[in-house]
């Protein structure tokens, strides 16, 4: 969920912008610590494509950036494959490249996260009808 103050998708042409999510449930963080948040942080942006599916967006497939936003950046390794597991997106290799599967481009920074949470991902999704290439 994104905090209250904060616009929760803003769509301009093709692309959606998706505010800070974090792992909580109407306000709160969940309990269990960074992979806990993690996956409720995705539950929450799934949430959020549904609501954006009538406007062309298709689900966590839509997204071709992320930044993670860590408190604690020792929890990278752990976070990493809990990621990986949560979106549907292909790795390719440099033989591949450019490919039209891959995962989105993604940056990892150890921050102070709000509300004494863990973890934060804020993504930016595409719906249009041109393919994206991915570089690897």
């Amino acid at each position: 969920m994104a905090l209250p103050h904060a616009t929760p998708a803003v769509i301009t042409g093709d692309f959606a912008f998706i505010s800070g999510m974090l792992g909580a449930i109407n306000g709160k963080v969940v309990e269990g610590g960074t992979i806990a948040e993690l996956r409720q942080a995705f539950d929450n942006l799934e949430a959020l494509f549904r609501k954006l599916e009538s406007h062309g967006f298709k689900g966590l497939g839509s997204i071709v950036a992320a930044t993670i936003y860590l408190a604690d950046m020792h929890d990278y390794p752990e976070v990493n494959d809990a990621y990986m597991q949560r979106l549907p997106h292909l790795p390719i290799s440099l033989e591949e490249s450019p490919s039209t599967t891959g995962r989105p481009s993604r940056t990892c920074v150890q921050v102070v996260v709000p509300r004494e949470g863990k973890f934060e991902i804020t993504v930016v999704a595409y719906r249009g009808r041109t393919p994206v290439l991915y570089i690897a």
